[in-house]
């Protein structure tokens, strides 16, 4: 996704019924807009992104994130 910015790691705390889950993605990107947080994978090597796979999440889901870079 051109423009989105790009994380070493993103966590997401899932809301799932009565429980939580955790959710970890590497290396991809992340949008909130609207009621969504859209997250992109890219296939590929660093020079070459071939392909990218989203990933969307209603917000209302989402109990907490933490993003990452290193």
């Amino acid at each position: 996704m051109n423009g989105a910015p790009k994380f070493s790691k993103i966590e997401l705390l899932i809301k799932s019924g009565d429980s939580t889950n955790n959710i970890e993605y590497r290396d991809c990107g992340m949008v909130i807009t609207g009621n969504y947080i859209i997250i992109v994978g890219y296939e590929g090597d660093s020079k070459a992104k071939i392909s990218s796979t989203g990933t969307i999440y209603n917000i209302s889901e989402i109990v907490k994130y933490k993003t990452q870079n290193y």
